[in-house]
């Protein structure tokens, strides 16, 4: 269940990552434009979703560590 939740906030992220809203905003947030900090806040948002995918969503046959043979 995780995994989809983590798999749809994704797809969340990138719909969203395309802000048409504040194309002609000229606010300020904490001093900076505000599709600069909006960008910031979701690279953000993004780099703690990619975490929680390496955390609770990555395939456990990719963690079999298999050594290799030196013997050639």
């Amino acid at each position: 269940m995780l995994k989809w939740a983590l798999y749809s906030a994704l797809v969340a992220l990138f719909v969203l990552h395309n802000d048409i809203w504040l194309w002609h905003d000229g606010a300020l947030f904490l001093g900076l434009p505000i599709g600069l900090s909006y960008h910031i806040l979701l690279c953000v948002a993004a780099s703690v979703v990619m975490f929680l995918l390496v955390k609770f969503a990555w395939p456990e046959q990719l963690d079999g560590h298999q050594p290799e043979d030196d013997s050639q």
